[in-house]
Order: structure tokens, then C-alpha cells, then sequence
């Protein structure tokens, strides 16, 4: 139960249960041997010691609803529950968490706000359509026999107070989280029949009541292990959701060969249970003002939605309203960052920066957001201590990498820039383009055309006195979405700089410096990306020489 658990898809039980009389049909004895429960032989095993032997029983008879209906009932509200807000804005494949709170996820600090509803109504919401599709399969698979089993009026009665239970779990445990999907109730109808079985085991053949447990186990420990491997899965819920189940299976257990009727031993049971569910939902208010990041994270969901658009304000606000709560939280201060980064308050994203940092030295967004930051006001040797923290940090990143190799060659060090580069090329093929891009320009300033030229055709497959398109149609990163110069601008001012460099280097012959100087003028009003300006600047200091 969370915004991305995907279900194993059940197999078809292996309930060998055989063909029994409906409810229509109770005045008739059911087919079975002469007792449901387990009979005693009148003759010994053996003779000579009279002793009477437990005889398995040949059939397993269940009096109940023959056709399925709360199953699909079921399925057809969560499906109009994910048409409605599909309906309404919601992502089909990737809703956001703020979408599944719209309409009805679990959140700690709504139910503690008087939002109960939400208990029940979560398990009506998924996030996605593989959650909601993997969650329906497990119904489908999985209600027509409990239904069966408890009857259609207390099967749903299960079913809802699993929902119940597992939200209930979740919210204790994790108050912070949001959470959403069947699957909590899909674990209640699981433990429901497990429940069953286990307590009328001694009226089945004993490979019936083997094969179920066998099946109900596989389940469990496949939710067991994606559980434990996935941080998205709720465990607490499933766990609720569960234990919800087999506690409402005990109560609402009854006589198999009679039709099922929700009679005042059944119905006292479950209200009982019902009471004692409410009185562990009553502790989650508490768990709300212990949990300190309980009323941060609607306000960081709020503020990546806004994100997500560029909303430069609107993620301010929010992730301010986030560090009013905790004034050291990493995430709400690199939000805020960003946001001022795209407001142009440069100085407050820097302060932003440094408090993050503070708070955690190893967070990584932080770190390379205040080298760009610290570039483009002309500070690159700072700049360049922090992405080689930065790489410290993320040894395999190939972009960190690059972001190092261009620092350490606007400053200067082409050598270190080259061996740098030359490892992001290795680390990550999606990131060569860039990275060769500047490794050549490293290699040029080393004195080796040849080399420079033979290692980026490589990856541009062509000759390089063709055009350069990067593959991902950017000159460098672009690291603060939407708070930069265009992309083209900068790829305008890269390709005139990279001309400079050849003409200033060419594979024979004397330097053609009226060229470069051409080149480099022609993009003098139009201001790029830090590296590149600090590049452009060495060019035109060695065309003064």
C-alpha cells in the first residue's frame, strides 16, 4: 500500500473444493460422508486390540454463494475511483503524492486534522496504473473464494476492515508517509483465508488444507521479499492489513455446511473487533506530534509539484512552510535554493546551500548546485573544490565527473581535466558526448589535435568539421531547470568556441588567428554557461600572445 508496490501476481488457488448445495438449497443434507467432521471407523486397523483409528475425510462441502458479487463490485469502485481522478488532472502512469491526497491517500497529518475518512477511502486510491492493475488482478483472484467462504455480506465486512487495519499500521508506524491501494485489504482477504482453513482443517483431506497453506505461504513470502527490497512498499500496512484479516476471518468464522448468515455471535465478534481497531486509529493523532517530519512532507510534496511546472514562488513558499517545522531539512533547503536560483536571488540560494551542507556535508545536490552557483559569480577555484568534493561523493557519477573536468580546465589544469574527463567517458556512455566535447577542448590545450580529434569522431561518428550536436541536444548541463539561459544559446556560444580552438590548433600549418578572433567576436554578445566563459576568456588571453 504506497505510490509504487506493484503486486506479485497471484496463481490460481489450488482449492480442489468440491461442487456444494447454495443457500436455495440448505433443506437437503450436503454431499458429504456420513459426518463433516472427521469420522471414526467402526472396525480396528488392526485386529486383536479393538483400537478405533481417525479416518480423513473424502470431501470438503462449503454452503455459499455460488457467483461471485462483492469481488467485482469491488473492482468496479476502484476502477471508477482511478477514472475519476484521471478525470480530474491525475497522471495515469505517475501521479504525484499532493494528486493521491486530493483524493483520499492517508497522510498522518490530515487524519490527525479530523480527515478519518481517509482510513477506509485510501484503499480506494492507487497510484498509477501498474498499481492499480496488480492490485485488481489480486482481487479478482482471491475474492471469488472468500467470498465463498464467509458469505457476501461478511466478506465485504473483512475486506473493509482490512483496508481499515492496514491504514491504521501505516499511519502508526510512518505518520509522515502517504500511503493509498488495495493492497492492504487484498492481505486482509489472504490472512480471512488462511484463517478459514486453518480452523477447519481437521474437516478437509489433508492434501486440500497442505496445498493452501503451501499457496497462502508462497504469497506471502514473495510480499515478504519485494517488501524488504523495495523502500516504496509499505510493510507496516501490508502487515496491518493482514493481521486486520485474520482477525475478522476468527470472528466472522462459521459452520460450513450451513448457509452463511451474519448471525449475533458472528456480528458481536466484529463489532468488538471493529471497537478495538478504533482504539489503535485513536493513537495516530499522537504519532503525528511525536513524528518530527509529519507536517514537512505535504508542504515537500507540495513544493516538487510546483517544481515540476517551474513555479519558482509557489516552491518557496511551500518549502519555507517545510523548514518552519524543521529548519534543518535538506530536502526543503535545496527546494528553496532552487527556487531562488530561478527568482534570481542568488545570494539567499547560496545561504540555502551552505545550510544544507551544514546539516549534511555528503548531500550531493547541494554540493553541485552551489559550484554552478559559485561559477557563475566568477568564484572557480571555490567552485572547483566543491565538485571535487562533489566527485568524492559520487565516485561513479559521470556527471559529477564532467562537471569537474570543465572547472578544472577553466582554470587552467588541462591535465587533470583530461585524465578527469577522460573517466566520465569511460563511466557512463550516455554522458560521452558532453564529456568528449570537453575533453577535447582539454587535449587541444595539451598540444595533441590528433588525439582530440580522433577520440571525439568516435562518438560523433563523422568527421569533425561537422556540426557537433551533443546527444542530448545540450552543449553542457543545464543543472538548474528552467533558471538558466536557453540551451541553444549556449550551444551557439560552444560551437564558435570550439571553431577558435581550431583554428588557433590546426593539424598543420601556422595558427589562423584572424579566424578564432572572427569566431570569438561573433559570440561576444551573448553570454553562456560559466565554463564556457571562462574558456572563451583563455582563448582570447592566448590570442593576445
Amino acid at each position: 500500500m504506497t505510490s509504487n508496490e506493484p503486486e506479485p501476481t497471484p496463481p490460481v488457488p489450488p482449492w480442489p473444493v468440491s461442487p456444494s448445495a447454495d443457500a436455495s438449497s440448505a433443506a437437503a443434507p450436503p454431499p458429504v460422508s456420513r459426518s463433516a467432521a472427521p469420522t471414526r471407523g467402526s472396525e480396528p486397523d488392526a485386529p486383536g486390540d479393538g483400537e478405533r483409528v481417525l479416518r480423513e475425510p473424502e470431501h470438503f462441502v462449503i454452503v455459499g454463494p455460488e457467483r461471485p458479487l462483492v469481488g467485482p463490485i469491488l473492482i468496479a469502485l476502484n476502477l471508477l475511483w482511478f477514472l475519476w481522478a484521471v478525470v480530474h488532472g491525475v497522471s495515469v502512469l505517475d501521479p504525484s503524492a499532493e494528486d493521491g491526497l486530493r483524493f483520499g491517500a492517508n497522510h498522518g497529518p490530515a487524519i490527525a486534522a479530523g480527515e478519518w475518512w481517509r482510513l477506509l477511502s485510501a484503499g480506494f486510491v492507487h497510484y498509477g496504473l501498474l498499481h492499480l492493475g496488480m492490485n485488481l488482478w489480486a482481487v479478482w483472484v482471491l475474492a471469488p473464494l472468500a467470498e465463498r467462504l464467509y458469505g457476501r455480506g461478511a466478506f465485504l465486512v473483512l475486506y473493509l476492515l482490512g483496508a481499515i487495519g492496514c491504514s491504521c499500521a501505516s499511519m502508526l508506524m510512518k505518520p509522515e508517509t502517504f500511503s493509498a491501494g488495495a493492497s492492504g485489504a487484498v492481505f486482509a482477504t489472504m490472512g480471512g483465508i488462511f484463517v478459514f482453513f486453518l480452523l477447519h482443517r481437521r474437516e478437509m483431506p489433508r492434501g486440500l488444507f497442505a496445498a493452501t497453506m503451501k499457496w497462502i505461504g508462497w504469497l506471502l513470502g514473495i510480499n515478504l521479499v519485494l517488501g524488504l527490497t523495495n523502500p516504496n512498499i509499505d510493510n507496516a500496512g501490508h502487515f496491518g492489513g493482514l493481521v486486520a484479516g485474520i482477525a475478522a476471518g476468527w470472528c466472522l468464522d462459521r459452520d460450513p455446511r450451513s448457509p452463511p448468515r451474519l448471525d449475533a455471535k458472528r456480528v458481536g465478534a466484529t463489532v468488538f473487533l471493529a471497537l478495538m481497531l478504533a482504539g489503535l486509529c485513536a493513537f495516530i493523532p499522537r504519532r503525528v506530534a511525536e513524528s518530527p517530519r509529519a507536517g514537512v512532507t505535504l508542504e515537500l510534496a507540495r513544493a516538487e509539484e510546483a517544481f515540476q511546472s517551474s513555479d519558482w514562488p509557489r516552491v518557496e513558499e511551500h518549502a519555507t512552510a517545510a523548514l518552519r517545522t524543521a529548519p534543518d531539512d535538506v530536502d526543503a533547503l535545496e527546494l528553496r535554493a532552487l527556487a531562488r536560483v530561478g527568482l534570481r536571488r542568488t545570494d539567499a540560494a547560496l545561504a540555502d546551500c551552505d545550510a544544507a551542507l551544514r546539516a549534511d556535508p555528503s548531500t550531493p545536490e547541494a554540493r553541485r548546485l552551489r559550484a554552478l552557483l559559485r561559477a557563475e559569480r566568477g568564484e572557480l577555484e571555490p567552485a572547483r573544490k566543491d565538485l571535487e568534493r562533489l566527485v568524492e561523493v559520487l565516485p561513479s557519477n559521470a556527471r559529477a565527473r564532467m562537471f569537474l573536468g570543465q572547472a578544472q580546465l577553466a582554470t587552467g589544469d588541462a591535465r587533470a581535466a583530461a585524465v578527469t574527463l577522460e573517466a566520465a567517458v569511460k563511466l557512463d556512455e550516455r554522458e560521452s558526448s558532453d564529456a568528449q566535447i570537453w575533453l577535447w577542448m582539454a587535449r587541444m590545450e595539451l598540444g595533441l589535435r590528433a588525439e582530440a580529434d580522433a577520440g571525439l569522431a568516435e562518438f560523433e561518428g563523422g568527421a569533425f568539421g561537422q556540426e557537433l550536436h551533443p546527444t542530448d541536444a545540450r552543449a553542457i548541463e543545464v543543472a538548474l531547470r528552467g533558471a538558466t539561459k536557453p540551451a541553444e544559446g549556449a550551444e551557439a556560444v560552444l560551437h564558435g568556441l570550439l571553431r577558435a580552438l581550431r583554428a588557433l590548433h590546426p593539424v598543420s600549418g601556422s595558427p589562423d588567428i584572424a579566424t578564432a578572433r572572427t569566431e570569438l567576436a561573433a559570440r561576444d554578445a551573448a553570454r553562456s554557461e560559466p565554463w564556457i566563459e571562462a574558456m572563451a576568456e583563455r582563448v582570447r588571453a592566448s590570442i593576445g600572445r
